[in-house]
């Protein structure tokens, strides 16, 4: 006896075709939006590092050391100028930095008053010292700033990607 193998039909092709697709189409949408998220995290990163190299320049061309305060009431980071007495003839803009409404910080454990916490402090000299490090995360994605003691530079510590 003869047997005739059978073939699959041009539609049962196409359908199997057609839901590969959908199902790979929906595989890069989530893809997309962590790696979306993640780059959105890295850029909200690389924000707060101008924020703290504009401040630490303002201390070391200024002479006079300045503060970052986290001010929860209003959602940000900012740098006040010092007092009449300490600015002598220069001139210091107040810095400020918003903390977007989707972000949540991690304050350290010891904060005695979380409505105004001192978070770093840049001395004249470009050294810098405070919490020296500061994490606040996305969704999933966390990114610490920290800050060298010695050399004042703020930078983005390697973090992992915390999976749900």
């Amino acid at each position: 006896m003869t047997h005739r193998r059978q073939s699959f039909s041009l539609i049962e092709l196409v359908a199997v075709i057609t839901i590969a697709v959908i199902v790979m189409g929906l595989g890069a949408l989530a893809v997309r939006a962590q790696v979306s998220d993640a780059r959105r995290a890295d850029q909200l990163a690389h924000d707060l590092l101008l924020f703290c190299a504009r401040v630490r320049a303002q201390a070391m061309s200024t002479g006079t050391e300045r503060v970052i305060h986290l001010n929860s009431a209003e959602r940000r980071l900012e740098s006040v100028p010092p007092s009449k007495e300490e600015e002598g003839d220069v001139r210091v803009a107040e810095l400020k930095w918003n903390i977007p409404e989707n972000i949540d910080m991690e304050l350290p454990q010891d904060a005695e008053n979380p409505s105004s916490l001192e978070i770093f402090r840049f001395f004249p000299d470009g050294g810098g010292s405070g919490t020296s490090r500061l994490t606040f995360k996305l969704g999933p994605i966390e990114r610490t700033i920290a800050i060298s003691r010695l050399t004042g530079l703020p930078r983005v510590e390697n973090t992992e990607e915390k999976k749900q």
